[in-house]
């Protein structure tokens, strides 16, 4: 008997936790998802150093300050991008308006890989506003649950776990057409863009804090910014990572709806970087938006005098493409 009650238990941890417990704090944040993170997590901060396309810049100023004969050979000497552009505004009035062509900020037009990181995250907390709040459109949601135990209390039910899990993880799609900012959701609830498309309920609110990497880069007539952010880990006690929180969303093992008979006793959880990526076409619509969410945890519960554990690797991955 002890035996099928350890096996309920890693059901319970595999299935309750690890499949219904991700849609619960990830996206469909069913049973009263979630409060709001605030502060909760102090997360590990890593900068990251922006590129430094503008030495082609720093190349013209040197040929140009030659020009002048003895005494500005010391400006010539160390000629940072701001020196050297207010240096030869003076000698040759043709000079300010090459340079900066260089360097002005990024529009339509210009070459978004000259973009810093928080320029980057400048771009896309904007784009992410923006279709959060877009009043008419149609929007298509791919999302794949991808959930491997790693370790089982019951090894024997490993296998019969695991393909529970496949059955109830997997893919799933779904359309939202919104009129004046209103929609439904497949099961018909009413929805806005800022309910469904992530971070679920909320305004994405990621800081340079939480980013470890940026770029932009230009894909035919569109422009693709992608934000990586920083690892983060969490407990039972302090269930939500500060960054993916406002970026994407999470696993809220502390806020899952279980039976009154299951104590959950541990629920480590490990983000090792997740990814946003926004694709902006040539009108400023955003036309994509794709969400990689890696993770990595262990889970201990209990259930009367008997206990048990499971440890998981997987992904949740989510594609949304927008018309208008």
């Amino acid at each position: 008997m002890k035996k099928e009650f350890k096996i309920v238990i890693a059901v319970i941890l595999a299935i309750w936790i690890f499949v219904i417990g991700m849609e619960v704090g990830v996206y469909k944040e069913k049973k009263s998802a979630a409060s709001e993170p605030g502060t909760t997590v102090a997360a590990p901060v890593v900068t990251t150093t922006a590129k430094q396309e503008p030495a082609t810049q720093a190349t013209e100023p040197s040929t140009e300050a030659a020009e002048p004969s003895t005494e500005p050979s010391t400006e010539d000497s160390e000629p940072s991008l701001p020196a050297a552009n207010t240096d030869v505004s003076e000698e040759n009035p043709q000079a300010p308006s090459e340079q900066a062509s260089d360097v002005v900020p990024a529009g339509p037009t210009d070459d978004p890989a000259s973009l810093s990181k928080e320029q980057v995250l400048e771009k896309v907390t904007k784009y992410m506003a923006q279709v959060k709040s877009e009043q008419n459109m149609t929007a298509t949601k791919k999302e794949n649950i991808d959930v491997e135990l790693t370790d089982l209390s019951v090894s024997s039910a490993k296998n019969i776990v695991q393909g529970i899990i496949d059955n109830l993880a997997g893919s799933e799609e779904a359309t939202f057409t919104f009129s004046g900012g209103q929609g439904t959701d497949p099961d018909g609830n009413a929805v806005t863009p800022n309910d469904v498309i992530p971070p679920t309920k909320k305004a994405f609110a990621l800081t340079d804090a939480g980013v470890a990497s940026a770029k932009a880069e230009k894909s035919g007539d569109n422009t693709v910014y992608t934000v990586v952010l920083v690892a983060e880990s969490t407990t039972l006690e302090n269930p939500a990572p500060a960054h993916n929180a406002v970026a994407i969303g999470y696993l809220d093992l502390a806020g899952l709806d279980l039976p009154s008979t299951v104590q959950l006793t541990k629920a480590d959880m490990q983000y090792p970087g997740s990814t946003v990526v926004v694709t902006v076409d040539a009108n400023d619509k955003v036309v994509a938006l794709k969400n990689e969410l890696p993770m990595t945890g262990v889970g201990e519960a209990k259930i009367g005098p008997l206990s048990g554990s499971a440890s998981f690797g997987g992904a949740l991955n989510e594609e949304w493409t927008f018309t208008y």
